[in-house]
């Protein structure tokens, strides 16, 4: 909230110094008798006030970039990526665990949220989806049998389920890792991008071409090595090489929560040069893109 301030009060300002510009431009032009008509508050009130809103607006719900020579974009949002449509990234522990609490799945993790918005009362039906897809993929496992609290069942880094629920595909994707006491393991950026492979691997093999959406993993309780620039930065070029090569997706967006928006500016650059300037499949070849917004 102190960015968002700070944010419309720079744009306030700087609106203000373009409207005084302005305002002499035409008064030089045309006479200042013929501006008498427009109250000053208006112009110097409530115009820059609705500016910069849309300012704002614009910066947290739309801003994409087309990628070049596909037919996809790159977005960077903000918000609860559990509201969005189309395919949802939502990284797991590799024991699949579903029971929210009691140092097993945090309530405030992705996953935590996941299970209490959609499957609260009814985890039933979400283990036995989990199970059966597993099944059907034959995904070995090392069996946990001294893990303390939930499943004992640990699978590869990367392994994907899909479960779908009102419409909305997420790709529940084996990411932390616990030792018996239910501890998290780190995680290193060599597996960070393999787990990320993985990812785009299934999605190509088993989704038709969607909206698909990625929060910011490693930013939660995973105890994922780097900073947030460095997991943003990793999965947009894992995103852009996908798509460079594949071209299968419609957009390809990265939704963080508010809590990152201070960081707005560095990430919205960070995706205008990779799909402007830069074609991650092929580093030793510049293209340039098309600014969509």
């Amino acid at each position: 909230m102190k960015y968002l301030t700070k944010l419309f009060f720079v744009r306030y300002i700087e609106t203000i110094g373009v409207f005084l510009l302005i305002n002499e431009l035409l008064c030089t032009l045309l006479g200042p008798d013929k501006l008498d008509f427009i109250p000053k508050p208006i112009i110097f009130g409530v115009l820059p006030v609705i500016v910069c809103i849309i300012e704002l607006l614009r910066k947290l719900f739309f801003t994409d970039y087309s990628i070049n020579q596909t037919d996809s974009k790159i977005s960077l949002s903000f918000g609860n990526i559990l509201r969005k449509k189309g395919i949802i990234i939502i990284p797991v522990n590799q024991e699949f665990d579903t029971y929210v609490g009691d140092g097993i799945v945090s309530p405030r993790s992705l996953h935590g949220e996941f299970i209490n918005r959609f499957y609260k009362n009814d985890l039933t039906t979400l283990n036995t989806l989990i199970d059966a897809e597993l099944q059907k993929q034959k995904t070995s496992y090392i069996a946990r049998p001294n893990k303390t609290k939930g499943k004992q069942k640990s699978y590869p880094l990367g392994t994907c389920v899909r479960v779908e629920k009102n419409g909305i595909i997420f790709i529940l994707a084996a990411l932390t890792t616990f030792d018996d006491k239910c501890h998290a393991k780190s995680i290193d950026r060599f597996q960070r991008n393999e787990f990320l492979s993985k990812i785009w691997e299934w999605v190509r093999l088993n989704e038709e071409p969607s909206n698909i959406h990625f929060p910011l993993i490693g930013a939660g309780n995973s105890r994922m090595k780097g900073t947030s620039q460095e997991k943003y930065r990793a999965i947009v070029d894992s995103g852009i090489a996908e798509i460079s090569q594949a071209k299968s997706f419609q957009t390809f967006d990265i939704t963080l929560p508010f809590c990152n928006f201070s960081k707005y500016e560095e990430f919205d650059e960070y995706i205008r040069f990779k799909a402007l300037y830069k074609d991650v499949s092929n580093s030793d070849q510049t293209n340039l893109g098309t600014e969509t917004n």
